[in-house]
């Protein structure tokens, strides 16, 4: 049997969703909070010529949560000459104080280079043997350099390994809690197992005197290094306000610090009196700021009203704290206010509310519940998990069993697994690990 091959044409119809350059720039808007919209406005006004930005230089001034007042003349300078006055970082910190010791001269050479070789925890990052080859120098001169270091603040600093560096620490603040420093020397992985009594019988002293010297050495900081970090520090700005006005919640919207937009006349005139081609340049940038106008108000709507339902939805977070947070979904929001699921989730991504609670993000008025008919969120099981732990004898702490049990007696049903999970995201230690013996 033939087969036959032919080619046939029919119409269908469909329909499908084009961004176009402006929508992609109002999600992008949509998208940033308040401290990127104004460097989004900042790069536009270099780029389009009728838009104008009042009160840009001054901005900072007026950022909400700023720590304290300033001097008159410092609130006159523009925002471009403050800058963030970092501490010194964790080598500038050890260069400056090997300049004070008293360091023979043969010494300084290798002292400096080994400060080039201390990563951000505080750590040596370089061995003895590899520092003398790269230098040239004989080992022992090394070694002598890294004593001289390992003097330096902060304590800990300069150290080859943990053990060291706990151990520097040590004979520095607890030079006579011998026990101590032999467990840190012989024993840490079993003391970090919570063995405190198997310890106590190899050392022959009592449980209590091995928990006392544990709870020194858990004292002790493991990268005394990251007090220094060289990152550069973050600011949180909150977008909105949220307080208790006569009994309601009223939110304010924190941008009145925001540069004032507005399209330059000078250069507006010049669609009226120019060429033909600067003319329709000029008609393509306007078009583009008053699309970016638009975009800005529509982003203040929007954000208002997802942080109104929010309110709503979340009174009890508000007034009693997260304990009593709802489970809530952006796809319940969305429902609410007739918008796109993906709509809120930018319109929340990224953004600080000031609420009585403290500072918060948005994103985390949302949360699931822990099973599909509870309406108990894994925020408040998780306040409770740690509420019975900081009440439980230490002496006979709960296990995860136990503490699945009394949460189940309050109406939070969690398996053992859960408990454990939870706990362990809390960086809550096991009942054998948070057994106390004295």
């Amino acid at each position: 049997m033939a087969m036959e091959l032919g080619f046939q044409l029919k119409q269908e119809q469909t329909l499908r969703l084009t961004l176009t350059p402006q929508l992609r720039q109002a999600i992008e808007i949509l998208q940033f909070s308040s401290v990127e919209l104004l460097e989004y406005l900042h790069q536009q006004q270099m780029e389009n010529p009728l838009i104008e930005l009042e009160g840009l230089y001054q901005y900072i001034h007026d950022v909400p949560g700023t720590a304290a007042p300033r001097q008159q003349e410092e609130r006159d300078r523009p925002w471009y000459h403050r800058v963030v006055v970092s501490e010194a970082t964790l080598h500038e910190r050890l260069e400056a104080q090997l300049m004070e010791l008293p360091l023979p001269d043969e010494l300084k050479p290798i002292c400096k280079y080994l400060i080039g070789n201390v990563d951000e925890r505080g750590y040596l990052d370089i061995s003895v043997g590899e520092a003398a080859s790269l230098l040239g120098v004989e080992e022992a001169l090394v070694e002598q350099a890294i004593a001289w270091l390992q003097q330096m603040d902060p304590p800990g600093v300069c150290a080859r390994n943990l053990t060291e560096c706990l151990l520097l620490q040590l004979r520095r603040t607890s030079p006579d809690d011998e026990l101590a420093l032999r467990l840190v020397e012989e024993a840490l992985e079993e003391l970090a197992q919570g063995k405190i009594q198997s310890l106590a019988q190899r050392y022959g002293v009592t449980p209590a005197e091995v928990q006392r010297a544990y709870d020194r050495i858990q004292s002790l900081n493991p990268h005394p290094g990251l007090a220094y970090s060289a990152e550069t520090p973050r600011y949180l700005v909150p977008d909105v306000q949220i307080e208790k006005v006569d009994g309601e919640y009223v939110i304010l919207m924190l941008d009145h610090w925001l540069p004032h937009f507005r399209i330059n006349p000078a250069y507006h005139q010049l669609i009226h009196h120019s060429d033909e081609q600067v003319a329709n340049y000029m008609r393509e940038k306007l078009n583009a700021a008053l699309w970016i106008a638009k975009s800005i108000e529509q982003r203040r709507q929007t954000l208002y009203r997802v942080v109104e339902c929010l309110v709503e939805e979340q009174k009890a977070f508000l007034e009693k704290g997260p304990a009593y947070l709802r489970p809530l979904t952006l796809k319940q929001v969305a429902e609410k206010l007739g918008m796109h699921e993906s709509t809120v989730s930018r319109a929340t991504s990224g953004k600080y509310a000031q609420t009585p609670q403290g500072l918060i993000e948005l994103k985390a008025f949302f949360t699931h519940s822990i099973g599909a008919e509870d309406e108990v969120s894994p925020e408040r099981a998780k306040l409770r998990l740690k509420a019975l732990i900081d009440g439980e004898d230490k002496r006979k702490p709960y296990s995860d069993q136990k503490l699945a049990e009394l949460l189940q007696a309050e109406g939070i049903c969690l398996s053992r697994r859960t408990v454990a999970k939870y706990r362990e995201e809390m960086r809550i230690p096991s009942s054998a690990k948070r057994k106390r013996y004295g």
